[in-house]
């Protein structure tokens, strides 16, 4: 979309021009003015002009370096550092001189230097639930206007991260995990107890449980043991981070139904190389 959506007529507006690999911009690769220091930081290959500028009544005229230094005090105006970028450039509110835009510098530039306008409009807030399992999830989000469903053709227009208020203190799109929160979580039987018998009601039952932190597949087993200690049942398989559920039908590891009474079912997760394990257990009821 060419302007940000539902703007405020009267509300400071913000205009951008489209760059290129090889343009020059007065700022760094943080959006920050480039100053001198900031400017010998850079590496060789992005150093671009130093422009000198005089000072006359108001009004900013550029001067080669020598004119600049020949200059009294107060006709001595900035002196602005550029970047050359590389790769395919993005959008700044600067002109090619470096001077901020306004709507007629902006309408002066060619069409396809034209960016995006933005402009501050009334706030919405979106509220939703969803699972994270990876610390530092991005979401990936883009809005449009439909004009209320009348427009189902609307182009969509992606969400990008930065300062959209200074309402909330959050800026970025990704989401961290808490640090206390645990590698297997939300670990649940159902139905429990169970009663397989063959008659096709709760013959079996699911084990759920979430993993993790985890960016890379990690040993799991869910066992199952009498409460003496002794193994009963296992399953074991490579997981990531996300939802899991096994399935037990009431056999054990031979294929033989376990008698009724209680059980400890057991999810174990090898965390790190070290084979340190994350281990949860719950109490599971078979009757007949």
């Amino acid at each position: 979309l060419p302007e940000s959506l539902n703007a405020l007529a009267d509300a400071p507006r913000t205009y951008r021009r489209r760059t290129a690999e090889g343009d020059q911009v007065p700022v760094t690769a943080d959006g920050l003015p480039l100053t001198d220091a900031a400017y010998g930081l850079l590496e060789v290959e992005e150093q671009g002009d130093i422009r000198y500028f005089r000072h006359t009544e108001g009004i900013l005229s550029q001067v080669s370096e020598a004119a600049y230094q020949a200059l009294e005090a107060e006709q001595q105006g900035p002196i602005r550092y550029f970047r050359i970028l590389r790769g395919d450039g993005a959008q700044f509110p600067f002109d090619a001189a470096g001077d901020s835009l306004d709507v007629t510098a902006y309408n002066r530039l060619p069409t396809a230097s034209r960016g995006t306008v933005v402009s501050p409009g009334p706030l919405m807030r979106l509220r939703f639930a969803a699972p994270v399992f990876v610390n530092g999830t991005t979401l990936n989000l883009a809005v449009r206007n439909t004009s209320g469903g009348a427009n189902l053709a609307a182009p969509w227009q992606s969400v990008e991260a930065g300062d959209a208020t200074a309402r909330i203190g959050s800026n970025a799109l990704s989401i961290n995990l808490p640090l206390n929160a645990k590698a297997v979580d939300e670990f649940r039987i159902a139905p429990n107890p169970f009663t397989p018998n063959g008659d096709g009601i709760n013959d079996a039952t699911e084990i759920h449980f979430s993993v993790f932190k985890l960016t890379a597949p990690r040993p799991a087993r869910v066992r199952v043991y009498t409460l003496a200690g002794r193994p009963v049942w296992e399953h074991a398989q490579q997981l990531q981070s996300g939802r899991f559920s096994m399935r037990w039908d009431g056999t054990d590891l031979n294929g033989r139904k376990v008698p009724p009474g209680l059980y400890l079912c057991q999810v174990d997760l090898d965390v790190d190389r070290a084979s340190r394990s994350a281990t949860r257990t719950r109490l599971l009821s078979i009757a007949y």
